[in-house]
């Protein structure tokens, strides 16, 4: 049961963020984004993308560990590669090769995490939610690797509260 209720909180802290930051700057490009979305509003506030993720990632470790031992921790670190390096589009720096590689791998590893699971088939539910939302929002083109992101991090959600939904 602790399990479960630190997935929906996980949950509920990744989207919270995402329609912040959605209302603020609409659909953006990218989830990452937001990062800069936060910067250029106020110097310093690009570091809510961090906590952001370092908070699901906290709350949703010990779900992650207790279905997959070290793919968990493997997902938990790229995952928090990614908000400890945010700028991504600094051309040539360590920081976007860590931001890359940590989102390329949480990918990778949550899909793993889904598979071991059994839970595998809740991604094309997601992508078919999310395609029809980017398409009726007009923002499929211009905010595909978003759409992408939500896809991710929602079926893996879900994967995690089937697997832990309490019996």
């Amino acid at each position: 049961m602790v399990y479960f209720i630190l997935t929906v909180i996980s949950a509920v802290i990744f989207t919270v963020y995402a329609v912040v930051a959605t209302r603020i700057g609409g659909v953006l490009p990218s989830l990452s984004d937001s990062y800069y979305l936060f910067e250029e509003r106020s110097k310093g506030r690009g570091m809510v993308f961090y906590v952001t993720l370092l908070l699901v990632v906290f709350t949703c470790i010990f779900p992650m560990c207790e279905v997959a031992g070290g793919l968990g921790v493997l997902a938990g670190f790229a995952l928090l590669l990614v908000g400890a390096a945010p700028k991504f589009k600094d051309r040539k720096t360590l920081e976007r090769v860590l931001h890359y590689g940590g989102s390329a791998t949480a990918a990778i590893v949550a899909v793993s995490i889904l598979a071991k699971t059994g839970q595998l088939l809740v991604v094309p539910w997601f992508a078919l939610l999310f395609l029809a939302i980017a398409i009726a929002s007009k923002t499929l083109k211009r905010s595909w690797l978003f759409w992408a992101e939500m896809v991710a991090f929602y079926a893996f959600f879900a994967g995690l509260y089937i697997h832990f939904y309490p019996q």
